[in-house]
């Protein structure tokens, strides 16, 4: 899955459709049975804890699991987004 709405991501594809993307921008595709919806309703999934499991991005993860994001000032690095929200709503259930 990933937060921009797709549900059951697969490669990337060899012709790219340029209107379907991941969160970061690159080109997406969606396996058979997936589906795609709109990022509502994906916020709306990650955080009601309908997925069993997550693989969240994070720039650095601490011993506990920990999850940290940081900044360069100057430097562009994507933020943290949903991952907190996929994070804290697995660890709830």
């Amino acid at each position: 899955m990933s937060a921009s709405g797709i549900i059951g991501v697969g490669r990337i594809p060899e012709k790219p459709d340029p209107d379907l993307i991941d969160t970061h921008g690159e080109p997406a595709s969606v396996i058979d049975g997936g589906a795609v919806v709109s990022t509502n309703v994906m916020m709306d999934l990650l955080r009601g804890g309908h997925f069993n499991a997550s693989v969240v991005g994070a720039l650095e993860v601490s011993s506990r699991g920990d999850l940290e994001n940081w900044l360069i000032p100057g430097v562009y690095a994507g933020g943290i987004g949903s991952s907190i929200a996929t994070h804290c709503s697995n660890e709830a259930h």
